[in-house]
């Protein structure tokens, strides 16, 4: 048994093969590309990018969108307001907060009685703070 479907084994065996094996899938999103970029930008939230896309007649669905969304807020590193409440001053706080290194409560105390590894940097400051 091959476990496919009868029209995609007719697909291979009629199909051209350069056109069957070539991986330039294009996202639904793609024709909206530059409008999204903008949007994001510009400060509108992804909930509100992808109900103007709906109505700009985009058929796929919300995951999608929020996917292609986030690749390209990662890609082009735009700041965006994680909450409706929050401002871009909010977001630029807490960016510089993920500026410093941490380690957890919880974190030193598996290393100490559960033997769970950290940094070396983390290992070094605490026996050289908590001798």
């Amino acid at each position: 048994m091959l476990h496919c479907n009868r029209n995609t084994v007719t697909k291979y065996l009629e199909g051209d093969y350069d056109s069957l094996c070539r991986k330039n899938f294009y996202s639904g999103m793609d024709q909206f590309y530059d409008y999204v970029i903008k949007e994001l930008s510009s400060g509108v939230s992804r909930k509100d990018v992808f109900r103007n896309l709906i109505q700009k007649g985009y058929k796929g669905g919300q995951t999608a969108a929020y996917d292609y969304m986030n690749k390209i807020i990662e890609r082009f590193h735009i700041d965006i307001a994680l909450y409706r409440s929050s401002s871009p001053d909010a977001v630029q706080k807490k960016k510089k907060l993920h500026k410093y290194d941490h380690i957890s409560r919880n974190g030193i105390f598996r290393f100490l009685w559960m033997n769970h590894e950290i940094t070396d940097h983390h290992k070094s400051y605490l026996m050289d703070t908590y001798p």
